[in-house]
């Protein structure tokens, strides 16, 4: 690869299609899987786009999201390519998240969650700064 710059980052406004679901891996590391579903270019197309989310941020997102919710993600853009038992290839793509933010909440306004190291508050929204885990 050349010295050209790129740049790989995804900005969606979505629901979320089901609550989403905490795991741990081996090294008891947490993360939080879930689909959000956005409207596609015509208003009847609906397009899903799975997200996964890691460390602190995904304990978060567990705790504060849920089915229905309206969220804004910020992140980037994932290949995931395996072979299955059969040795059928197999390619998936996920969303890993930096931002995180709740736009619809039952008792705030919104709730943001990302990877910053700093945690701020302001007039009618929550901030919930973490350090970026990858």
């Amino acid at each position: 690869m050349g010295t050209e710059k790129t740049v790989n980052k995804v900005i969606f406004i979505g629901r979320l299609g089901g609550a989403p679901k905490l795991h741990h891996l081996r090294q008891k590391r947490p993360f939080c899987t879930f689909d959000i579903a956005t409207q596609g270019v015509r208003a009847s197309d609906t397009a899903w786009h799975s997200i996964v989310v890691y460390g602190k941020l995904a304990e978060k997102c567990h705790q504060e999201l849920y089915k229905g919710a309206l969220v804004y993600i910020e992140g980037a853009l994932e290949g995931r390519f395996w072979e299955d038992r059969s040795r059928r290839k197999h390619k998936s793509y996920a969303v890993y998240p930096k931002l995180v933010q709740l736009l619809e909440a039952a008792t705030r306004s919104y709730s943001s969650f990302n990877t910053k190291e700093s945690a701020a508050q302001e007039d009618s929204k929550t901030t919930f700064d973490m350090k970026h885990e990858v």
